[in-house]
């Protein structure tokens, strides 16, 4: 199952493809084609005529287009057969995710990027390649999803891109790459008024970590740990997880955090490189196909792929706005701090073990000198003794005080080896210290804004709600006395905007203004007609008492 398919130029030209995208493919026109953004109009053609044989871009086998419903769409092979890029849906939206994140964040992302090798017939197709703006930043993502994968392939396709000093990234989709495992739920045991106890479920929280079990992982899960100590990992649900070794234990001990969506870039972007041994097996035919555009392609999303509702998919969407909801609740981990101190370990470990490799090797060094000198001793002994016996006495003396003063040497170098050492771990110790003072000043100073913050939404939430009851009170005010032109504005605003108690702020406010000046405009009229019924008044008297004089003249 693959989201994405060619066809060749001459075969789409029989079907008016409106979502096709020309692209350059092993030096050939074609039509790139994305499952999901197939429409209805191409959909019907497709089954109706049997039109569109398409191509995978793995295999170069024919592919079949699946129709369910334009989020579930897919490409499919016309045979069950093993090939080398299969790309299920949730591997997909999982890729477009961590693509999203990165152009959000101000970086370049590319889908599809190819990388040259040298191998002819190897050119690894990276998930997501991702560069900085300004700057030599660059990253490769990888998303896993098959259990299978061997960790030979692994390796080579670190390796490709660790030529070109990139670090790969890798992101495993739990449900798909292991067969069970355990750890981001935690079991409760709660006691009930009654005396009884029941166990309960709940999701992991952001301010927690918990052991990660699992059963049935592949080689490749160890291959990465031991290589980096922690990796990536998301679920079907859409939440991301950081699942490192456990740097309190020496065995194979894991433990899983949850990681916020607004923290996954930087957590991606510590990836170091690594160097993995691999033996390369040269195939008889390409394991991918060579994309002529080495650069990969752009991908403009859309709402329906992000948001699937497929029971397979993952619904990204939902599970941040799980994650913002729960976290006004909850803190959450410093998946930075805790990789940061997973490294310093594996870094002291790592000192420890070529300390101790050191050693066994200067042990064997001494061991081998003090062999190969009494060796020696004993051929010039054999050789000395038949020429004068006073000479034996000379030369056993001169071995002797030789020996001592290797041994001397020998154990000062060792001393000073120690001494050197320890004062590197002391001179950590304060580094780390220091360290742990300024992030304790820092916490405190993040508390006080926090706090101030806190204070200045109360503020602007209590001058809300007082602009909102002087709005109320004006408005009911205006209603009181009001003629019918205000009535019918009120009536108006009320069925575009609601009842007014309802209304937001911001609508209240055009409410208000709305109804002032058809008020206004009802209050100039009223003045006008009392001010014409005035005059007419005056007119009235006037001729009342022009009529009035005139009836005395007579």
């Amino acid at each position: 199952m693959s989201l994405y398919a060619y066809l060749p130029y001459e075969e789409a030209a029989k079907v008016q493809h409106d979502t096709g995208v020309l692209f350059h493919y092993e030096g050939k026109e074609v039509w790139l084609f994305q499952s999901t953004n197939i429409n209805s109009y191409e959909r019907e053609m497709l089954k109706k005529q049997g039109l569109g044989r398409f191509k995978c871009f793995s295999c170069g086998e024919d592919m079949k287009f699946v129709a369910h419903n334009k989020k579930n769409n897919y490409f499919s092979h016309f045979q069950r057969k093993e090939c080398t890029l299969p790309e299920s849906l949730e591997h997909a939206i999982t890729k477009l995710k961590i693509y999203t994140l990165f152009k959000q964040a101000g970086y370049i992302p590319r889908l599809e990027r190819v990388f040259n090798t040298i191998h002819a017939d190897y050119n690894p197709r990276a998930d997501v390649f991702v560069e900085a703006i300004s700057g030599s930043e660059k990253i490769v993502v990888e998303v896993q999803g098959n259990k299978s994968i061997l960790p030979n392939t692994v390796a080579k396709r670190t390796m490709a891109y660790a030529a070109e000093k990139i670090p790969t990234a890798w992101v495993l989709i739990l449900e798909n790459y292991f067969e069970q495992y355990g750890g981001t739920t935690v079991t409760e045991v709660i006691k009930h008024n009654d005396g009884s106890f029941t166990n309960e479920v709940r999701a992991l929280r952001y301010d927690e970590d918990s052991i990660f079990t699992v059963s049935g992982a592949p080689k490749s899960f160890s291959q990465l740990m031991a290589a980096y100590g922690y990796v990536i990992a998301v679920n079907h649900e859409g939440h991301f997880f950081l699942i490192r070794q456990d740097v309190f234990s020496n065995s194979d001990v894991y433990r899983i955090s949850r990681i916020p969506h607004e923290n996954l870039v930087e957590v991606l972007l510590t990836t170091e490189l690594v160097d993995l041994d691999y033996h390369y097996e040269p195939k008889t035919m390409k394991e991918k196909g060579f994309f002529h555009g080495l650069a990969g392609f752009d991908h403009e999303l859309t709402e329906e792929l992000m948001k699937n509702n497929s029971p397979t998919a993952i619904d990204f969407e939902l599970a941040y706005q799980i994650e913002l909801e729960r976290l006004k609740s909850e803190g959450k981990l410093d998946p930075l701090f805790l990789i940061r101190q997973l490294k310093e370990v594996r870094e002291f470990v790592s000192r420890d073990k070529i300390r101790e490799k050191y050693s066994a090797q200067r042990e064997k060094m001494n061991e081998s000198k003090y062999r190969s000198g009494v060796e020696r001793f004993n051929r010039n002994y054999t050789k000395l003794l038949n020429v004068k016996t006073y000479m034996n006495d000379l030369m056993v003396k001169l071995i002797q005080q030789k020996e001592e003063q290797e041994e001397l040497l020998y154990m000062k170098v060792y001393e000073n080896t120690i001494n050197e050492w320890n004062s590197r771990l002391d001179e950590k110790q304060i580094e780390n210290m220091q360290l742990k003072i300024r992030l304790k000043k820092i916490l405190s100073e993040l508390e006080q804004k926090a706090l101030n913050i806190e204070k200045y939404i109360e503020t602007r939430t209590q001058e809300g709600i007082q602009k909102r009851q002087m709005i109320l009170a004006e408005i009911d005010s205006l209603q009181d006395t009001g003629g019918k032109s205000t009535q019918r504005a009120i009536i108006e605003v009320v069925k575009v905007y609601g009842e007014f108690n309802k209304q937001t702020n911001k609508e209240l406010v055009k409410s208000l203004k709305q109804i002032k000046n058809v008020y206004s405009q009802e209050i100039e009229k009223q003045k006008k007609k009392e001010e014409k019924k005035s005059i007419e008044q005056l007119r009235d008297e006037e001729r009342r008492y022009r009529e009035t004089r005139e009836w005395r003249l007579f």
